[in-house]
């Protein structure tokens, strides 16, 4: 399945500890260019679990009722982990819902560049 930065996937997203999976939406972090020449993409998990925005870093709110997270595709207001990245063949994927705005995308390139502390490496 071809897909597109920004895309909100369902996958089988791997346990932290690899004891199993569980169906649940990500979305697409790696720029379309690469989408287009691999079969493999990298994406970050999305999660139900609202505790940790605004108090962790690497937590981007996607707030279903807001102009940016509407077109996502979520049933309910989630959270993008950063500190959860995955790469994954795109035939695991079972669906795209929908799509992130540029806002929220920008949002996790910072927050990306901040945890992972790439702007050192410049």
């Amino acid at each position: 399945m071809k897909v597109q930065r920004g895309d909100v996937v369902f996958l089988e997203f791997p346990f932290s500890d690899g004891s199993g999976a569980k169906v649940r939406p990500a979305v697409v972090l790696q720029s379309d260019r690469e989408n287009q020449r691999l079969t493999s993409t990298v994406v970050s998990m999305i999660s139900g679990s609202l505790n940790l925005v605004g108090r962790e870093p690497g937590h981007i709110l996607i707030d279903i009722q807001s102009e940016d997270g509407r077109h996502s595709g979520l049933k309910y207001s989630s959270v993008v982990n950063i500190h959860s990245i995955y790469s994954v063949h795109t035939d695991r994927i079972e669906r795209v819902s929908g799509t992130l705005s540029e806002n929220l995308l920008r949002q996790i390139a910072e927050q990306l560049l901040e945890t992972l502390d790439l702007s050192s490496l410049v």
